[in-house]
């Protein structure tokens, strides 16, 4: 009776073991909500960054999406880099468990991202976050979407009293992993609006607009407001300068005046403070760690500039700038044989200190100037051109003295005059 007794008891004890073990493993979703080890699974579930994860709530089920609400991370000085006030997935725990390399698609709300910008060789905080090594993320072989409602960027530039900011964004992308399970993981942004008609500041055009718009490199006076649309984007998470893609910047108004310009002015005779056109769309992209643009134009009813080229992430530029004068005199537009055409500036050099190839401009009204002179008709009906290459044109009865015989010197380059004298 005694092992019968043993044997029952036994039973007994195991079916209350598995009873509690199902009990725990029902709850456990729960247990984890409830304690710091929500804050733990986080950090787990997001290896790549190497701060501190903090959670204020969590509601987790084996049945229903995973929710988390007021994340927080932390870098090494203990600022927060990345808050949010909501993250929601779209799959249950036990799916997450089952298919852990396909975790689905959050929505984050109400996000915002610090960056300090780099104030050493070390970087800025963001990349001390994740990490600071091209080999971060050749384990991360999860793939999600996300998608932010609401977000915030707020930058920090180093002896900037206060952040500027760019609110609200709301943008879609996908964190695809490496094809063969090696190499970099893969941020790519779908296409739509990320900001709509945000107010312009000085502090936004010398820290990240510069890039798509040289005009505004170290700006002294800007306003205005603009969008930016994306057409999609691949950035390795890597290294993100090594990013790709392309979109659109619509200046609905913009008035600036920047040392650039400044720069331009001296060499160009241009205004130092100018219009850039508005409800204009510039096109850009980004590729070898260049931003390039077209369609900028900018200036006043008599100079019209309009650039177009590359700035690198160096500062070094590679623009060509198309110069279009339109004189007046007396509120009467001047039609000027030396200036029918735009002419073409190349800009070398830096943002801070860009070097303007003014000799091309000169090479091309010369050109015009000589190409216009040399289709004349003479009396005779030939070319000018074409005279000059059988005499000597300065001779007595030479191509050059017929000419001004019927174009006296006066009438050939009155409007030049006319230009001069305005």
């Amino acid at each position: 009776m005694s092992f019968v007794h043993h044997s029952s008891f036994i039973g007994r004890l195991f079916r209350l073991m598995l009873l509690g073990l199902v009990v725990l493993v029902v709850l456990a979703p729960n247990l984890i909500a409830h304690s710091g080890l929500r804050d733990a699974m986080l950090q787990a579930g997001l290896p790549q960054f190497h701060g501190r994860i903090t959670s204020g709530s969590a509601f987790l089920g084996w049945f229903y999406p995973v929710e988390f609400r007021q994340i927080v991370i932390r870098g090494d000085d203990g600022q927060p880099v990345i808050s949010i006030a909501e993250l929601k997935g779209d799959r249950p725990l036990w799916k997450l468990l089952l298919h852990p390399r396909a975790a689905g698609t959050f929505v984050i709300e109400n996000a915002r991202l610090d960056v300090q910008l780099k104030q050493s060789e070390r970087g800025n905080n963001l990349d001390a976050l994740i990490g600071g090594n091209n080999q971060r993320h050749s384990g991360l072989n999860v793939g999600f979407a996300l998608q932010i409602v609401g977000g915030t960027l707020a930058v920090h530039s180093p002896g900037s009293p206060q952040a500027w900011t760019v609110t609200p964004i709301n943008i879609a992308m996908e964190v695809v992993p490496p094809a063969s399970g090696e190499g970099s993981a893969e941020l790519v942004l779908d296409k739509g609006t990320v900001v709509d008609h945000l107010s312009l500041t000085s502090p936004m055009c010398g820290d990240l607009l510069k890039y798509v718009l040289p005009v505004l490199s170290e700006t002294t006076d800007v306003s205005g407001q603009f969008s930016v649309t994306l057409d999609g984007w691949r950035v390795p998470l890597d290294d993100p300068a090594q990013g790709t893609g392309s979109g659109r910047f619509s200046i609905h108004r913009m008035d600036v005046s920047s040392l650039m310009l400044q720069r331009l002015s001296q060499s160009l005779h241009i205004p130092a403070t100018v219009r850039v056109a508005e409800e204009s769309v510039v096109q850009f992209s980004m590729v070898g760690r260049r931003v390039s643009h077209e369609g900028l134009t900018f200036g006043t009813p008599q100079v019209t500039l309009r650039t177009q080229g590359s700035v690198g992430l160096d500062q070094s530029l590679d623009l060509l700038a198309e110069i279009a004068v339109h004189p007046v005199v007396d509120s009467t537009p001047l039609q000027s044989p030396l200036l029918k055409d735009p002419f073409q500036v190349p800009i070398h050099g830096t943002l801070t200190r860009p070097r303007v190839d003014i000799r091309q401009a000169g090479r091309e009204l010369l050109q015009n100037l000589v190409g216009d002179v040399l289709k004349m008709k003479l009396p005779d009906g030939q070319n000018l051109g074409a005279e000059l290459g059988k005499q000597d044109p300065l001779s007595p009865g030479g191509a050059i003295d017929e000419l001004l015989k019927q174009q006296p010197l006066q009438k050939l380059f009155g409007n030049r005059k006319s230009a001069g004298q305005q």
